[in-house]
C-alpha cells in the first residue's frame, strides 16, 4: 500500500483490524496516549498504532 496521507495509513489498519478474526480491537494515537487507556477502554487483543513523530 501507498500512501501520502497518515489518516490513509490509519484506515488501512483499521479496516486490516476489523477484517482479521483474532483482533477485537483498534487504537492509534501517541504511545502515551495508548498506554494511557485503561482496560475498559479496549478490547483485547488489540492492534496498536502509534504516531509518528
Amino acid at each position: 500500500m501507498v500512501t501520502n496521507r497518515f489518516a490513509e495509513y490509519v484506515d488501512y489498519f483499521r479496516k486490516l483490524s476489523q477484517e482479521h478474526f483474532q483482533l477485537k480491537d483498534f487504537t492509534h494515537g501517541t504511545a502515551a496516549d495508548i498506554m494511557g487507556k485503561t482496560r475498559s477502554d479496549l478490547s483485547y487483543p488489540c492492534l496498536w498504532l502509534e504516531t509518528p513523530k
